[in-house]
């Protein structure tokens, strides 16, 4: 279906973005939370007539908690992605399970092949990184050694021009990698860390596994609000709410087109013909615009239901978070960043935010965690087998990686 084609093809803005259609003119406002003038959560309608709600209490989610397994996996990635080494080894044999740096050039009868040359490549000998013979034949050269080695790239190899063929690679051995100088992240390990603000290796632990937490929490809430939004039916849709969407979408698709192609809608199409068509764009528009306001209104369904409001303060504290993150000084800045995007000002686009955060909070509080099933065991003949994937890049472009 071409429609689906605009998907990939075009900027999709966020929901919530999209949404912000003007709502403090027709909002009823009320006395919140510390005194703060708040805001209703309807844009002068009411979601209940159009939307009716599917189960969104009692249902089955995921523990969200972070097991120490899970943090320890994560803290090895960061060391090995933030390690610091002792001085290179520049003198020596190479051996099993060191990491070396090298140069390498790849030759196809006597002919340098595309993506087969790098210089200062580390590599993990024993590690089965390159293909099979690449690395057995660096164990035991000398540091500073230019040697040439016999390989055959497997038969099933990515790269066609390689397919089961015979070459050489011309290696000189640079230096063997100084052992790690951290073997656990410890405080001076987290001091070494450009921009951390956790000052202690507990700290770090801590607020590590409250953030993989976060993440899964995030995960779980936009699953059960995936599975509210199936149960949910939307019979009818606000004409002057789907027509700002619409429109909303249609000018980020031309912004998006224009600034990543230099055309305008209409020639890209033109240039695109065979694949796409302005009727194929309206469809798109059409569907894409009452997807994105459906989710809107079963989130201000549920809020209207359960009396979910939010206050002002609310707003002007998530604003002041986006003022800092796209560091602007004043409000009217943030106020004219969101003019020009979304057609609102700041205050309606993060009220949708706001709101929709508050209703996935509160389906997820009122889920129940579903108990782990464990795996059943392997029998002989169906053995669990691990899923290889061999590094794109390298096999694309015919280094000698498996």
């Amino acid at each position: 279906m071409k429609t689906k084609k605009w998907m990939g093809l075009f900027l999709v803005l966020s929901l919530l973005a999209l949404t912000a259609c003007g709502k403090k003119g027709a909002d009823e406002a009320y006395e919140g939370e510390d005194g703060y003038e708040g805001y209703e959560i309807t844009g002068g309608y009411d979601p209940l007539e159009y939307v009716t709600l599917g189960e969104y209490k009692g249902l089955a989610t995921t523990d969200v908690s972070v097991s120490d397994e899970e943090l320890q996996g994560e803290l090895d990635m960061l060391l090995s992605d933030n390690q610091k080494y002792e001085d290179p080894i520049e003198e020596g044999e190479a051996k099993d399970g060191d990491t070396v740096n090298i140069n390498y050039t790849g030759k196809l009868n006597g002919m340098a092949f595309d993506g087969g040359t790098a210089e200062d490549q580390l590599l993990e000998l024993g590690s089965g990184s390159f293909i099979d013979g690449f690395e057995e034949q660096i164990v035991g050269r000398e540091v500073g050694e230019e040697f040439t080695i016999d390989v055959t790239f497997p038969e099933d190899y990515q790269e066609e021009t390689l397919k089961g063929q015979a070459v050489q690679f011309d290696i000189k051995l640079n230096y063997i990698q100084g052992e790690p100088m951290f073997t656990e992240v410890t405080d001076e390990f987290v001091a070494s860390l450009e921009g951390e603000e956790a000052k202690t290796a507990q700290e770090y632990k801590d607020n590590l596994r409250e953030r993989l937490s976060e993440d899964k929490k995030f995960g779980a809430m936009e699953n059960l609000y995936a599975q509210v939004v199936e149960a949910s039916t939307v019979k009818d849709y606000p004409s002057e709410l789907l027509e700002v969407v619409r429109r909303r979408l249609d000018k980020s698709n031309r912004k998006a087109i224009e600034e990543q192609n230099g055309t305008t809608l209409e020639e890209y199409i033109e240039q695109n013909s065979e694949t796409m068509s302005m009727e194929d764009f309206e469809k798109f528009l059409e569907e894409s615009s009452k997807g994105i306001l459906g989710e809107t209104m079963i989130a201000e369904a549920i809020a209207k239901t359960e009396d979910i409001k939010i206050t002002l303060k609310e707003i002007e504290e998530v604003e002041r978070e986006y003022m800092e993150d796209m560091e602007m000084e004043t409000k009217e800045d943030l106020d004219k960043f969101f003019m020009d995007e979304y057609g609102s000002d700041s205050k309606d686009f993060v009220h949708d935010n706001v709101l929709r955060e508050k209703v996935l909070n509160f389906i997820f509080d009122q889920a129940k965690v579903a108990e782990a099933t464990e795996e059943p065991e392997a029998t002989e003949g169906t053995e669990a087998t691990e899923e290889t994937e061999g590094t794109g890049e390298a096999e694309a472009t015919g280094e000698p990686e498996e």
